[in-house]
């Protein structure tokens, strides 16, 4: 009884600290100088008519939208940080990478993390020679969702 007790400890404490991991990489996005950060939360969203991301339309989203996040750089450090999160999304075992385009000098990752079948967060990562942006959409989706706004 004493083990279970421990391993349940365990397992929370390490939720707690990989959960605290990835709010502290958007909060390092948004305290650098060098990256330009713009937060959308949901009352404001719901005021914008049509709102056009990067080629795609998330207008149909919009009521299922918590709060949209933009970080953009065109600095060779920020950028350089800004690419090292492909690899920390590859490697956190929370969000999946559903769709990858790479073409000459540009690279585009979507990965979400779902819910039982349902999207809370979607991170876009665009990278290009001399600028990389990312953008993050939280709420509650569901892949039809994202479907019908890859198509428009």
């Amino acid at each position: 009884m004493k083990y279970n007790k421990l391993i349940l400890i365990l397992i929370f404490a390490f939720s707690a600290a990989f959960t605290q991991a990835q709010s502290n990489v958007f909060d390092k996005l948004s305290e650098r100088k060098d990256i330009q950060a713009v937060h959308v939360n949901k009352s404001l969203l719901e005021m914008l008519p049509k709102m056009e991301t990067g080629g795609v339309d998330i207008a149909g989203l919009v009521n299922k939208l918590d709060q949209l996040d933009i970080y953009t750089s065109e600095a060779n450090e920020a950028i350089k940080y800004m690419n090292s999160l492909f690899d920390f999304f590859d490697k956190d075992k929370a969000y999946e990478n559903f769709m990858s385009l790479k073409e000459k000098d540009q690279k585009v990752v979507f990965y979400g993390k779902q819910d039982n079948g349902t999207f809370k967060d979607l991170v876009m990562i665009v990278s290009e020679l001399n600028k990389c942006t990312i953008i993050r959409m939280r709420g509650s989706f569901t892949a039809k969702d994202i479907q019908n706004i890859m198509k428009k």
